[in-house]
Formats: C-alpha cells, sequence, structure tokens
C-alpha cells in the first residue's frame, strides 16, 4: 500500500473525528458555530457519529499493509465524498445553506480527489 495512501487514511481519521466529537459530543455548539438551521440535536448527533465511526474505519486503514484490505473502504470513502460534495454544491447553491457548507465542500472535494486518485492507482 503506497504511502500516499497511508497519509490519506491519517489526514482523514484527524478531519472525521475532530468534527465527529464536537458534532456527537456538543451539537447545539457545532450548530451555533456554523448558522446550521434548521437544527435538530439528534440528527447533528447522529451525523457525528457516522463521522466518528468512518474514522474508526480510516483508522484500521491506515494499520492496513496491503490494498486488499483497503480497497472496500477506499470505495466507500469515494462514494462519500463525491455523493456529499454534490449535495451540498445542491445545498449551498439552490437551498439556502450556511456560507459553512463551501469549507465542508472543499473538504470533501479533496478527500475525493484522493481517494479517486489512489484507487485508480491500486487498479493492475
Amino acid at each position: 500500500m503506497s504511502q500516499g495512501l497511508r497519509i490519506t487514511f491519517l489526514m482523514h481519521v484527524v478531519v472525521a473525528l475532530g468534527f465527529g466529537i464536537v458534532m456527537y459530543l456538543v451539537p447545539e455548539t457545532w450548530a451555533t458555530l456554523v448558522n446550521w438551521v434548521p437544527f435538530d440535536s439528534a440528527i447533528t448527533r447522529l451525523y457525528g457519529a457516522a463521522l466518528l465511526a468512518l474514522a474508526v474505519g480510516s483508522w484500521f486503514g491506515y494499520r492496513a499493509t496491503r490494498w486488499h484490505e483497503v480497497r472496500i473502504v477506499v470505495q466507500m470513502g469515494i462514494a462519500l465524498a463525491v455523493l456529499s460534495t454534490l449535495g451540498g454544491l445542491y445545498e449551498l447553491l439552490l437551498a439556502g445553506a450556511p456560507a459553512f457548507t463551501s469549507v465542508a465542500i472543499v473538504i470533501f472535494v479533496v478527500f475525493a480527489v484522493a481517494w479517486i486518485y489512489f484507487y485508480r492507482e491500486a487498479q493492475p
């Protein structure tokens, strides 16, 4: 497995863990910081839990040594990043999402590019 993919997994752990902890433990604070409206603490906490689970998956990917051990995690990362980018763009451009949505979109685009690059690189 390439060093670049390992670094991508580690970066994903840090980002998903950082956002996930805040959204899971203090959803009201998160919503206030990013002007997330309408606010639903249960959905925000659920999203935080999903991010924490993704961080765990990326931690396992970081610790793996062979491509076949991480292939499905990379495929899931591609799906998540691409779908989240598209959904975020829709919300930002057409549905009046808060400005912070653009930060999330940039993060998702960076991970989409990285996951796709490493997926294509690993294919025979």
